[in-house]
C-alpha cells in the first residue's frame, strides 16, 4: 500500500542516530533518533502488522480508518501510531461495556 510506505519509509543503512559510536547499530529507522537502538526492528515489525491489518478484507472499515488516522498523526512512528490505535480500541471497548 503506497500510503503505508510513504508514511513509514523503510530504514536504510547508516540512517538513524547522527552520533556515531562503536556500539551504534547500522540498521535504524530514520526517525528513531535517540529513542533506542532496536527501534528500527520494532518499527518494521509494527509497520508489517499495520500493512496486514489494512489489507485484510475482514477488517472493519472503522478500524481501518482509525488506523490510517493514527498513522497520519504519527508520521515516521509506527509504534506510536499502533499504540494510539490500540488505546482507542480499548477505550471504545471499555465504554461499550465489553
Amino acid at each position: 500500500m503506497d500510503m503505508l510506505n510513504s508514511a513509514f519509509p523503510a530504514p536504510t543503512p547508516g540512517q538513524g542516530n547522527t552520533q556515531q559510536s562503536s556500539s551504534s547499530q547500522p540498521w535504524q529507522h530514520p526517525m528513531a533518533g535517540e529513542a533506542g537502538r532496536s527501534g528500527g526492528i520494532i518499527s518494521r515489525q509494527v509497520q508489517r502488522m499495520m500493512f496486514e491489518i489494512l489489507n485484510d478484507t475482514d477488517t472493519d472499515e472503522q478500524v481501518r480508518l482509525g488506523l490510517l488516522r493514527h498513522m497520519a498523526e504519527h508520521p515516521g512512528d509506527p509504534p506510536g501510531a499502533m499504540l494510539a490505535h490500540l488505546r482507542d480500541i480499548a477505550d471504545r471497548d471499555g465504554s461499550s461495556g465489553g
